[in-house]
């Protein structure tokens, strides 16, 4: 390794960035949230339900947390 290369600056890439280049996104699974309570009314577990549903539990509590929160905003602005 000679003097110059020894004192390159490395290059900088945002692991974003490299994210994007090499991993495009996957499709967002949608989950009916109909169906999940179907099956949470015959008293199936969460991990049961997100295995019958095809989605990995993970996807499972943030699909619930996102309704929450939009029939959060649902109610706010019907109350507002």
């Amino acid at each position: 390794m000679n003097r110059l290369e020894k004192n390159r600056e490395p290059e900088v890439v945002f692991v974003s960035e490299k994210k994007q280049k090499e991993y495009p996104h996957r499709p967002r699974k949608e989950i009916d949230m109909d169906q999940y309570l179907i099956l949470y009314r015959q008293g199936l577990p969460n991990r049961q339900i997100a295995s019958r549903l095809k989605v990995s539990p993970r996807t499972l509590y943030r699909r619930m947390e996102e309704e929450r929160k939009h029939l959060r905003r649902k109610k706010e602005s019907a109350d507002g």
